[in-house]
């Protein structure tokens, strides 16, 4: 049995559309692939330079920190992502040339952008516009204009990264001791009463501490663990 559909990857359905030409396929590929790379450039730009700052997790908000964020990375994968389907767009009369494991690995990351977004709270996430709300557009665009076909099984190939970022998550406290996301941590608390600390207010509104969403449960379960692990 061909659980994850080895070999059947059919090249042709990356470069054609259900509703558009291969030709307005391709501009809307192209147009998306510039734009996220300027962003990313431009973000990992902005982490390097900013002033020293701490973040309302208590991390310093540098270039250090920059792939701390599941978001982040989420991004440069799918950066990635319009950047090769470009050149499948403008190789289109070779495609049947790259090899299986090329086109394999593709079609994985494709599957890979789209479960991630299915799963992330992007009506929260629109605060910060382009890497999250026009990140999701766009990502929805292309997964109603393409023909791949998606594959259940493949989502037994997408879940073990994340748990790979969860097992990122316990290195991260293990170096910082709090975790990404917990944004009522005592380290962050200690900051916001501390008025050599508070550059943080200039970083994010006060009322974003407020906001509960599911990264927020996931740390605080992680802290659990953390914490009955410490204990024994």
């Amino acid at each position: 049995m061909n659980f994850f559909h080895w070999g059947e990857f059919d090249p042709n359905l990356t470069v054609n559309s259900w509703f558009v030409s291969p030709k307005t396929l391709k501009i809307f590929r192209l147009v998306v692939a510039i734009y996220s790379w300027i962003i990313v450039i431009g973000d990992l730009l902005d982490y390097a330079l900013r002033p020293q700052t701490l973040t309302i997790d208590g991390f310093d908000n540098d270039a250090e920190c920059f792939l701390c964020y599941f978001t982040n990375l989420s991004y440069i994968g799918q950066t990635i992502y319009f950047t090769v389907a470009v050149f499948y767009s403008f190789r289109s009369d070779s495609l049947e040339n790259f090899s299986k494991l090329h086109n394999f690995l593709f079609w994985i990351l494709y599957h890979t952008l789209v479960h991630y977004h299915a799963n992330n709270p992007w009506y929260v996430w629109w605060l910060n516009v382009s890497v999250h709300g026009v990140e999701f557009v766009t990502m929805l665009i292309e997964l109603f204009l393409n023909r791949q076909i998606m594959k259940i099984s493949f989502i037994f190939i997408t879940i073990p990264f994340q748990i790979l970022y969860m097992l990122e998550a316990f290195l991260l406290y293990d170096t910082h001791r709090d975790y990404i996301g917990r944004k009522h941590s005592k380290k962050s608390s200690e900051n916001f009463s501390d008025p050599q600390m508070s550059t943080v207010d200039n970083v994010y509104p006060k009322w974003s501490l407020f906001i509960w969403d599911e990264d927020e449960m996931v740390s605080q379960w992680m802290l659990n663990i953390t914490s009955q692990s410490e204990g024994q």
